[in-house]
């Protein structure tokens, strides 16, 4: 499971002025239709305008503070924190600078730096609305799991809806494997965003191990209309979805399943494993095929290897005359770990 970043920063009036003397009409002028261009998130037509501006009023924190906002907007974060610095070397007690500044910092990777500014934001206004949040992100990467935690609830209490909150704790309990309060968050982020592919994902597989299955089956229909109404091209060219994920003595098992289930070849279920370093060791697969289904088996036990950089496949003896139950094709999985299945190499790919 990956973490979610979930940004949202939400564009404000400038607000005339800063510490420094009323605009002229000339200022006015300009200031408005800087203005106008940033609430209609034009920040290509605002900046040179707002250049213009925060040149002759070098005192004015506001100014420099939406210069550096544009050209955060922009995707210009060497510019923006130049003048995210000078809002706040102007006006070092306006926790909304910190807040912005904390957030290029971060995307920038600057994790140390942002990490700093969110928590001098705090001290001025617990109730920013970035802080929390990108906090909880800082401290999971320094693997501060309950200050991470902390983190997110706070963020939860000034926002109840904060995407990053609720997708970041659902994926923490979801590790821990503490599946209910993971539904929860879930649940949350589900009924904010219902077209994201991943967090349906996310949530299908969520419910399977609560035993759900109803609901997780209905979850199912719905990934595979969002793969099928996808224009991005990761999602439709996704061969399968991730249900179920389990340890076994010395391993761990991810159980996918196909979208496609016809043709001459195909694999219905693959269970992929992995050592305790996530390193893919191989993966068992229920197969069909057209050969197979001559035989008058449905399904065959087969796995695949990666030795020596080649693909090796192996065949199994194992046939089903239907798909079987997948409680018990789990238990036959643990066999094949156990080594108790015999496999015969079938063919080698690159």
């Amino acid at each position: 499971m990956r973490y979610f970043l979930f940004i949202c920063i939400t564009i404000i009036s400038l607000n005339l002025y800063g510490q420094s003397a009323p605009p002229t009409s000339s200022e006015q002028a300009d200031f408005e239709k800087a203005d106008m261009y940033m609430r209609e998130r034009d920040f290509q037509s605002a900046l040179p305008i707002l250049l213009k501006l925060a040149k002759s009023r070098e005192k004015d924190d506001t100014l420099q503070y939406a210069v550096g906002f544009a050209y955060f907007q922009l995707n210009d974060p060497k510019n923006a924190h130049i003048y995210f610095e000078k809002a706040i070397e102007l006006n070092p007690n306006n926790a909304r600078y910190r807040d912005h500044y904390g957030v290029s910092l971060y995307l920038s990777g600057d994790f140390k730096n942002a990490k700093k500014q969110f928590l001098k934001c705090i001290e001025l206004d617990k109730t920013s609305p970035n802080a929390y949040p990108f906090l909880g992100n800082i401290y999971l990467q320094e693997k501060e799991r309950t200050k991470a935690i902390e983190s997110f609830d706070k963020a939860l209490e000034i926002n109840p809806d904060n995407m990053m909150a609720l997708v970041n704790l659902s994926n923490i309990y979801f590790i821990d494997r503490d599946f209910k309060k993971s539904e929860k968050y879930l649940e949350a982020s589900y009924k904010q965003d219902p077209n994201n592919f991943t967090l349906v994902n996310m949530l299908l597989e969520n419910k399977f191990q609560l035993n759900k299955t109803k609901e997780a089956d209905a979850l199912k229909t719905v990934l595979i209309k969002l793969k099928a109404s996808s224009t991005d091209e990761r999602i439709k060219s996704a061969e399968y979805f991730r249900f179920d994920s389990f340890s076994y003595k010395e391993v761990n098992v991810v159980a996918q399943e196909a979208f496609q289930k016809t043709g001459d070849l195909y694999y219905y279920y693959i269970f992929l494993v992995y050592d305790k370093e996530d390193k893919l060791l191989k993966s068992i697969n229920l197969e069909s095929s057209a050969v197979i289904r001559e035989l008058g088996m449905k399904y065959i036990l087969g796995k695949d290897t990666l030795e020596n950089g080649i693909r090796k496949h192996y065949s199994s003896r194992l046939g089903f005359k239907d798909l079987p139950d997948y409680q018990d094709l789990k238990k036959i999985v643990t066999k094949e770990l156990d080594g108790e299945i015999e496999f015969t190499a079938s063919s080698d790919k690159k």
